[in-house]
């Protein structure tokens, strides 16, 4: 998806994750809470595109930043010279190993 900035690309991973969790939304708190948490993950592409590194480094050596798009919900995402790679949405609940196994795939 190409937006303002820079081009975003969405991993297999984070794909997964976003559809889980619009699933989950939608089944747990209706429509209405899917579609703002909905927004606010398009306010995140628009922003991250054009400012790539805004927000925090979570891995300093292989460039990985996070955003709190929600509570609950941590994008990490890592930008290179022409694009952004969404790496993952993270349920912030889950045991904090798990965002090791991903991270160490890049």
């Amino acid at each position: 998806m190409v937006l303002k900035g820079k081009t975003v690309i969405v991993s297999p991973q984070a794909e997964e994750d976003l559809k889980d969790l619009y699933e989950y939304l939608f089944t747990e708190f209706g429509k209405e809470t899917l579609e703002k948490f909905h927004q606010k993950w398009l306010d995140f592409l628009k922003v991250v595109s054009c400012h790539p590194r805004l927000f925090p480094l979570l891995h300093k050596r292989k460039n990985l930043r996070k955003h709190a798009i929600h509570e609950r919900t941590m994008v990490v995402y890592k930008p290179t010279r022409t694009a952004i790679e969404i790496v993952t949405l993270f349920n912030t609940r889950q045991n904090p190993k798990s965002l090791k196994k991903v991270i160490r795939k890049y």
